[in-house]
């Protein structure tokens, strides 16, 4: 017994350690660190598999205080937020067999609604004012990179309408980060328990997954009112219809993976497509219209009894210790 409990005390410091500097990468190295801060999550859902609840529970409040400690305060929530609780929803959705939409929708949503609660609490005057002024220090920042005048001049002319606008896409902003840091946790802990199996784990091939069909009125709906000129109408809809737009990416991203594997194209050559579609976001478009064709193609059968199970026949994930 006393070598199991040091074996989980090491491992659950070591998933706190990783998870902690994972997250304090994009404080440390700012925009070169987001990569690495959207894997935080993943070191603290495999603790949850591995040694149970308690175990996370515990190892997630010393990484609050650790990170409020040395990041200051808010830190320590936004550590909760954004890191543990997407970790238990992983772990959870792993041994529940939960399907992935339902993992990345809790954790999208309930944080999106935190973050824009806490910044509109905290933030003086509210939300409104702190994006006019990133607008403006943007715009100093072009000054200072020596920007042409005129360009300056003509940003300058707009700042309002780009503060306006940047205020009403914000829900849709938070939900896609948030939607990121979620399914780049889950990649991360699937690809753990790939090479590492575990009995609370099974895992579905997600180059067979894909939304439940009726989404795509959702998509649709969203679409047209965000071409209602009426405006709260068009702001909710434009919300919506670009949360619907990730979330189908993600399935023509599926689509994309499973033409990979049965063509068996080469590793190189799927890397530099993953590459240019993030170096190049616009291409992402061309994953939203794989994804929405797929409901009518269904290329690759998925459909008629190839899902995966929605729930865990066995039962709720274990509560303590688990051998490897």
């Amino acid at each position: 017994m006393p070598d199991e409990r040091e074996g989980t005390l090491v491992e659950a410091a070591a998933s706190l350690f990783l998870a902690v500097v994972l997250f304090a990468a994009v404080r440390v190295l700012s925009l070169f660190g987001a990569p690495f801060t959207l894997f935080a999550s993943a070191p603290l859902a495999v603790l949850c598999i591995r040694r149970g609840e308690t175990v996370f529970l515990g190892a997630a409040a010393v990484g609050a205080v650790l990170a409020g400690l040395f990041m200051g305060g808010p830190t320590a929530g936004a550590f909760l937020l954004s890191v543990a609780f997407p970790a238990i929803l992983i772990s959870r959705g792993l041994a529940f067999r939960w399907r992935p939409e339902k993992v990345v929708g809790i954790a999208a949503g309930v944080i999106t609604v935190c973050a824009l609660v806490a910044l509109e609490a905290m933030l003086p005057g509210g939300i409104r004012p702190w994006v006019g002024e990133l607008v403006t220090q943007n715009i100093a920042a072009y000054k200072a990179a020596g920007a042409p005048k005129d360009m300056v001049a003509m940003i300058e002319g707009q700042a309002d309408a780009y503060a306006r606008f940047m205020f009403r896409i914000m829900p849709m902003a938070f939900m896609w980060s948030a939607m990121a840091l979620t399914v780049a946790g889950l990649l991360a802990t699937r690809a753990y328990f790939a090479r590492r199996p575990h009995a609370a784990v099974v895992l579905s091939p997600l180059d067979r997954w894909h939304l439940p069909d009726n989404w795509v009125w959702v998509l649709i709906t969203a679409g047209v009112l965000a071409l209602v000129p009426v405006g709260t109408v068009q702001v909710v809809g434009g919300n919506v219809l670009g949360v619907m737009a990730l979330a189908y990416a993600f399935q023509g991203w599926a689509v994309l993976a499973h033409q990979f594997e049965a063509r068996r194209v080469h590793q190189a050559v799927r890397i530099a497509v993953y590459l240019i579609l993030l170096l190049w976001p616009v291409f992402v478009l061309l994953l939203v219209a794989v994804g929405v064709f797929d409901v009518w193609t269904d290329v690759r059968r998925v459909r008629g009894g190839g899902a995966p199970p929605t729930e865990n026949p066995d039962g709720p994930p274990p509560s303590g210790p688990s051998p490897d």
